[in-house]
């Protein structure tokens, strides 16, 4: 009986034991449920919290500048693309103060099943096709609210993460529970039941945390951890187990102990490398005790910011970079203008003085004129240097191939710096030992780039030399490795400059701009034409003093000319008993072309104001010159260069002569008007040399 009896009082303990089992599981899934609402929240608000901040600066220069409301910036979309790609999110919409739509984006399920995030077509779309789980959050500056972000919460992949786990518990409460009752009914072990009491809620919750936790003992060395601490730091449980948890973060002991006698909890941030990668942390570290308020253990609870950390560093980066261009170009601006208006001031007032002075002696009225002609193109030359620099950042500059003589190239360009060297008393020095080859290669880009070179070496020179050295690296059968060499014996640059020297809108520090002038631009084009070269273009101190700048760029060898082919053209061509066509809707423009003819034996001109007119006179005068100028009312210049030929090709006319001028600069229209018919294409404005050469080139077929 007493057996009997006993095996009763277990077999009823064995119920209630069982069931205190099963309300301790219920409990514990409430708990979880909880913890698994409130992890997600969190979760939820620190992405929005995260995009927020991202966010920020193009939202705040947007309530600044009170723009049209358009959101385009490149980083903040791929932000968004970034956060709703992530598991747990359907949509995301930045918002302005007063709830204003700027952007926002959502997935999409498509017929294939797969997911395509798509953009929110207004306001109106987002709140047709949201309206539950919305969790909304501040955009400040400050204390001052600029914006909201709101995140659409998607607890699909939570839930299912959540059901699995309970589904688990289930099971193993099951099966706890079978095996407590069988085993404490028969009385095999009653050691059975304490086991089954100390199953930890804490482990299975910190498991479903994203972030990193540590429970150090009282020297910092590890006792638990969970299963996103291994996974950001690449490890396993077994190896850290009874590590240092604050030396896996590069932390010292003894500070920590220090912060934590004088804080309730240490907040800092840790820069680990992991597999030869780096890694920013978040840490935390909290005292954890009893119910009696001893001490247990340390919590070490880690996030991985690397991400947001490069992200801002990104953007501080290029804040500083934006500024320092934006600080450039205003330095560019400013001194453009100085350029600019210097020689027009020039230019305006001595025009004005000799109107006002008609009667002014020759030698005076002379002097005077040339000081106009050297502010114009000294004006010409700033100007062109802007149009340069606009069209290689654009890409519209294509190097064209001709035949030439490098060696005398050089030398006719030489020659044009040997008044302002005289000046100075600055020795000029070439030297040649190319010995007149003749190559193809582009005569006009490569002119520039020397002519850039001598500039500022000339400018930057006082006393001393100035030399010019070409020479061949290889004397190859179809190209060579053309060395141009540009030395001096002036200032040179400091060492702080010299990193910058080729970049725009930089020269060497404020003093030169005021002291020698310039517009900052040549040297910085002269690296972007050598690069169209193919070429190098390199800065060097010459031991001398001064500076050597040295050009390097493939050449082609001519097969078809020689040395002695190369026609000199100094004299001019001869146009006597010739007929020339000048067409232009602007007088002063025809009267120029005019007196470019004027010392010319026997010419016959005729001018036409537009192209229809042209055309008229080209059928009746049949000239043997015809300058166009491109842009003109009625007909323009291109249908009367296309009429022109096709008339020539249906009467079996012999081909005039016939020169495209206009001041646009662009290379495709150069070709178009070339396919056209056209025998070249000059630019204005047009000196009586350049004229007179081109000239050269075709006289011999009238």
């Amino acid at each position: 009986m007493e057996k009997y009896f006993s095996k009763k009082l277990i077999f009823l303990l064995t119920i209630v034991a069982s069931f205190v089992i099963i309300c301790i599981s219920s409990i514990q899934f409430y708990l979880e449920f909880r913890e698994y609402n409130i992890q997600s929240e969190r979760e939820i608000k620190r992405r929005v919290e995260r995009i927020a901040s991202s966010v920020l600066p193009s939202v705040w220069e947007l309530y600044q500048s009170s723009v049209e409301r358009k959101f385009s910036d490149d980083f903040s979309s791929k932000v968004l693309d970034s956060e709703i790609n992530s598991e747990g999110v359907d949509a995301i919409v930045i918002r302005g103060q007063f709830g204003h739509f700027y952007m926002g984006r959502y997935k999409d399920s498509l017929d294939d099943g797969s997911l395509s995030v798509k953009p929110f077509k207004n306001l109106v779309d987002y709140q047709n096709r949201f309206k539950e789980n919305i969790y909304s959050f501040p955009i400040k500056n400050g204390s001052m609210t600029i914006g909201s972000v709101e995140v659409v919460r998607n607890d699909y992949t939570f839930k299912k993460e959540f059901r699995h786990k309970i589904l688990i518990n289930i099971v193993e409460t099951v099966v706890i529970t079978i095996l407590f009752f069988l085993l404490t009914f028969y009385g095999i072990s009653k050691s059975l039941l304490k086991p089954l009491q100390e199953i930890s809620l804490s482990t299975k919750t910190i498991n479903i945390l994203n972030e990193g936790v540590f429970f150090l003992h009282d020297d910092f060395t590890i006792k638990d951890t969970n299963k996103a601490a291994l996974e950001m730091l690449r490890t396993t449980k077994e190896k850290i187990l009874g590590a240092n948890g604050l030396s896996l973060f590069d932390m010292d002991n003894m500070s920590i102990l220090k912060s934590m006698d004088s804080h309730d909890f240490v907040e800092t941030e840790a820069y680990i490398d992991i597999n030869n990668e780096k890694y920013y942390f978040q840490i935390y570290i909290v005292k954890i005790f009893d119910e009696n308020n001893i001490f247990l253990n340390y919590a070490l609870k880690f996030q991985d910011v690397t991400d947001f950390k490069n992200i801002m560093e990104s953007l501080q980066a290029a804040k500083i970079e934006a500024e320092d261009a934006n600080t450039r170009k205003s330095s560019f601006l400013a001194n453009m203008s100085h350029e600019i208006r210097t020689p027009l001031n020039s230019i305006c007032g001595v025009s004005s003085y000799i109107i006002d002075n008609i009667d002014m002696e020759s030698n005076e009225l002379v002097e005077n004129l040339k000081s106009i002609n050297f502010s114009s193109t000294h004006l010409l030359s700033v100007v062109n240097s802007i149009i340069d620099f606009s069209k290689i950042e654009n890409a519209k500059i294509v190097l064209e191939k001709h035949d030439f003589s490098i060696s005398e190239k050089m030398q006719e360009l030489l020659s044009t710096f040997k008044i302002e060297a005289d000046k100075k008393g600055v020795l000029l020095i070439f030297e040649d030992s190319l010995n007149g080859k003749i190559f193809k290669s582009d005569s006009y880009r490569l002119t520039q780039i020397v002519i850039n070179l001598l500039s500022n070496s000339l400018k930057f020179t006082s006393k001393g030399y100035v030399k010019l050295s070409l020479s061949s690296l290889n004397n190859g059968t179809s190209y060579e490795d053309i060395l141009v060499q540009v030395s001096d014996s002036g200032i040179g640059v400091p060492k702080q400059a010299q990193s910058t020297l080729f970049d725009a809108y930089i020269q060497a520090d404020d003093s030169t701009t005021r002291n020698y002038g310039g517009t900052g631009l040549g040297l910085s084009i002269s690296k972007e034409l050598a690069r169209l070269f193919k070429g190098e273009i390199s800065f060097s101190e010459n031991p001398d003093g001064g500076s050597i700048f040295k050009f390097k760029f493939p050449a082609e060898v001519s097969k078809e000319l020689s040395p002695t082919a190369v026609v000199n053209s100094s004299s001019g061509p001869n146009l006597e008993g010739l007929k020339v066509l000048i067409v232009d809707d602007e007088k002063l423009n025809r009267r120029l072309l005019q007196l470019y003819f004027k010392k010319e034996k026997d010419v016959e001109i005729e001018v036409a104001f537009n192209g229809q007119e042209a055309l008229d006179r080209f059928k009746d005068l049949r000239p043997d010159i015809v300058l166009l100028d491109l842009h003109m009312p009625v007909m323009d210049g291109h249908e009367a260069l296309k009429q022109m030929r096709e008339y020539e090709k249906r009467m079996g006319l012999k081909r005039s002569i016939i020169f495209m001028i206009s001041a646009n600069t662009l290379p495709e229209s150069s070709k178009m008007l070339k396919e056209s018919g056209a025998d070249t294409y000059l630019l204005k404005p047009i000196s009586s040399k350049d004229l007179k050469r081109e000239l050269s080139k075709f006289i011999n077929r009238v």
